[in-house]
């Protein structure tokens, strides 16, 4: 099964790179074989602004999503890895196709030596030991975002008709996930059916009380 990451922009380089796992070993590759998933527009890479607020009271937040690619799953996790050479904050996020749904580690032995040895994805020594630092936090998110990633694959396994699942809300995205979507709407008719009902049980009330008073005056 497949299994990548998709590395932070630190230079904001117009590539993007990822590392990808090939058998036994790992390779620096470009950005193409993401794009040729045609992930849908609810998906994110990293995290998106709404969602920093996460990060800001949780340094070892880590977002997971899941998209239902043809007959598997592909599971991704994001963290924040540092900054950028502007100073802003950029971001890890692995890729893990599966077949049944679980949380997987990412071990890559030898991966400065892999990175110094590569001619396109170029980054200095400290922002190797950040980006080393990025995937320890992948491998080990605070106990919030793993309770998340765990309620979001239950909700997947529980939901068989929708595509991406998000471990966090999504409500406030352009493209919140079909999953969230479906789930609001579902949410939205039961608080219009509820309170139908407490109308009619009002109108009734009232009626009561009416025949009461009418029968006794």
């Amino acid at each position: 099964m497949l299994k990548l990451l998709i590395l932070p922009n630190y230079s904001q380089n117009d590539n993007l790179f990822i590392l990808i796992n090939k058998g036994e070993k790992w390779i620096i590759d470009n950005y193409n074989l993401i794009t040729s998933l045609n992930l849908p527009n609810s998906w994110s890479r990293g995290l998106p602004n709404f969602l920093l607020p996460y990060y800001d009271n949780d340094k070892s937040f880590v977002l997971g999503q899941v998209y239902k690619y043809q007959d598997r799953y592909l599971f991704f996790k994001s963290c924040a890895a540092g900054k950028d050479k502007d100073g802003r904050t950029v971001f890890l996020t692995a890729m893990i196709e599966q077949n049944k749904l679980m949380d997987e580690t990412i071990n890559i032995a030898n991966l400065e030596n892999l990175i110094k040895l590569n001619k396109n994805y170029i980054i200095s020594n400290d922002k190797i030991n950040e980006l080393k630092k990025a995937i320890e936090l992948l491998n080990n998110p605070s106990p919030q975002s793993k309770e998340n990633i765990e309620q979001m694959f239950i909700k997947v396994r529980n939901n068989f008709n929708y595509k991406h699942f998000t471990s966090v809300s999504f409500k406030k995205a352009a493209f919140p996930p079909d999953s969230e979507v479906i789930f609001d709407k579902t949410n939205n008719n039961s608080a219009l059916t509820k309170s139908i009902i407490s109308s009619i049980l009002i109108i009734i009330l009232i009626l009561l009380i009416a025949k009461y008073y009418y029968h006794t005056h």
